[in-house]
């Protein structure tokens, strides 16, 4: 649809999206916007979309500065998508941006690399700094650094749409080896050992 693809969406257009609360201070999403109001003023032959998935507080303020950096062609607040929408809206994408300040283990990284994208996100995330590896499966930039996640962005619109297609499935690749069953595996080998340990333990 337009709302996925961005209002201005040409053959040559690169998608970015991001999924997740409309929290500024935890997730960077006006961060993200001015990195785009950047590559808009520096490389003004750049075509791009970002289209944001979610809800909450921010979204007047994120509105605002959509408005206040003349983006409202390029960047579209979705708003909220229930959870069996989210698959066809990652493959609506070229590229999943996560620019959050802080993240323990966001699984929207893990949804977009198993859905075939490469991911920008922040060193603050830790399912970016596990599972992305630089210029492989995607982009890292530093938390809160709107220069650096400029230059990744930068690099990500000038990667051919070939490169841009082989980096996410390097990422689907990483996504099934760290598969729920990996996991699943890992805490049942744990179980099993707590188990062992404590049976032989003398009461």
């Amino acid at each position: 649809s337009d709302l996925e693809r961005g209002p201005e969406s040409t053959p040559d257009t690169v998608r970015f999206v991001s999924s997740g609360r409309l929290d500024n201070s935890h997730k960077a999403y006006d961060l993200a916007i001015r990195a785009f109001a950047l590559v808009k003023s520096r490389r003004p032959a750049s075509r791009f979309s970002y289209v944001i998935a979610g809800d909450g507080p921010d979204r007047a303020a994120l509105e605002s500065l959509i408005a206040a950096h003349g983006l409202g062609d390029e960047i579209v607040l979705r708003g909220w998508l229930e959870p069996h929408e989210l698959p066809d809206f990652y493959r609506s994408a070229d590229v999943f941006l996560h620019p959050s300040h802080f993240d323990p283990f966001p699984n929207a990284v893990l949804e977009a690399m198993a859905s075939g994208l490469p991911v920008i996100g922040s060193s603050a995330a830790g399912s970016v700094a596990d599972r992305v590896v630089e210029g492989e499966t995607g982009f890292i930039h530093a938390p809160g650094d709107v220069e650096e996640l400029t230059g990744k962005l930068v690099l990500m619109l000038e990667s051919s749409a070939a490169a841009r297609v082989a980096m996410g499935r390097r990422a689907r690749e990483t996504a099934e080896r760290w598969s729920v069953e990996y996991h699943v595996g890992v805490v049942r080998a744990l179980l099993d050992a707590h188990r062992s340990r404590s049976a032989a333990t003398p009461r």
